[in-house]
């Protein structure tokens, strides 16, 4: 009842401000961005979107997926009783992901689509412009890449979120605000935590923050790493090359510790303070292990003073990458791995 009554709210406040908005001059957006690479198995198509007014701008980012080999048939799950009413609402409902203190306090969805098999193939396009509640709106929804379905209390290797990044500060907004070179040391000292439960699984809802990185999507601005496609960790090699490539990028460093087969959240959103549309900053977290506090000591949390940016970043702002500067002791196992 409370979430339903938080989402009667959050939703009440996104209208008036959509009224809001749509009484200014624009009535479309503007495709600024199409990127796609083919892997063994899997296709992906980046798409960016600026929907502009003369009082505000509403910045949309969405990386969109389709897949050449179908999901694991679906699986019938049961839905917990405290989920009927939100499941009710909207069937695409996955969850609720919360940064407790921040504006980050809404339902998550996964648009779930079959296919004649009955496989889920879903959708990555559909909340970049509806509401939970089936409406049109600029604000979408926060939603879980449809790659990674969730559908049964076995959680994604790293579950993909997305939502955007809007200038009256709801849905993803207060992520960019972990970008730390820019707004300081706050939202990470202060909301090291994100919870984020799901309709079929409420036992160790809490994910650690544990890195914070700048993105660029498109190869003109350097070499793009594909954090979107980091879904499935398979086996050490996997797993190590995705922290290595998040850890030398993060804006800061924690005491969070991580391991093989650790299960991770990853949260993204627009954020172009270079200009144009075109750039991310995205949160990674580690779900707490069983047994684990979910507490972080945050004393020992610091600013990265070197990250590894890409090549545009550089020539904007000036600067170069001083080299791998975190302490790889705190992934086990990859010192060893790398024979350092």
């Amino acid at each position: 009842m409370k979430k339903l009554i938080t989402l009667l709210l959050s939703t009440a406040i996104i209208i008036s401000i959509t009224a809001c908005v749509e009484s200014n001059p624009y009535d479309e957006y503007d495709e600024t961005e199409r990127q796609s690479t083919t892997t063994e198995a899997t296709t992906t198509v980046e798409t960016t979107a600026t929907i502009a007014t003369t009082a505000t701008e509403a910045t949309l980012a969405v990386e969109t997926t389709t897949t050449e080999q179908p999901a694991e048939p679906t699986v019938n799950a049961e839905i917990l009783p405290q989920w009927d009413e939100l499941y009710e609402l909207n069937n695409d409902l996955v969850g609720w992901i919360e940064i407790p203190g921040t504006q980050i306090n809404y339902p998550v969805v996964q648009r779930t689509i079959y296919d004649e098999d009955g496989r889920i193939i879903g959708d990555n396009t559909y909340y970049f412009s509806h509401d939970f509640m089936d409406e049109e709106s600029v604000f979408g929804t926060i939603f879980v890449d449809r790659a990674t379905p969730i559908i049964d209390q076995t959680r994604p290797d790293n579950a993909v979120m997305y939502g955007h990044n809007m200038n009256n500060g709801s849905m993803f907004s207060y992520v960019t605000k972990y970008f730390v070179q820019d707004f300081g040391m706050d939202a990470i000292i202060n909301h090291p935590v994100i919870n984020f439960e799901t309709i079929y699984d409420n036992d160790r809802n809490e994910y650690k923050i544990f890195a914070g990185a700048f993105f660029n999507t498109e190869e003109r601005h350097g070499e793009v790493y594909r954090y979107f496609q980091k879904r499935f960790l398979p086996d050490e090699e996997a797993f190590f090359d995705f922290i290595s490539n998040v850890m030398d990028r993060s804006v800061f460093y924690t005491e969070i510790d991580l391991e093989f087969g650790d299960e991770f959240l990853t949260l993204a959103t627009v954020y172009s303070p270079l200009g144009g549309d075109s750039m991310r900053f995205v949160l990674f977290a580690r779900r707490v292990r069983p047994d684990e506090s979910a507490s972080v000591n945050t004393d020992l949390t610091y600013m990265n003073p070197s990250p590894l940016y890409f090549d545009y970043y550089y020539e904007v702002r000036g600067g170069e990458w001083d080299g791998r500067n975190w302490d790889t002791s705190k992934v086990k196992g990859f010192d060893e791995f790398y024979g350092n």
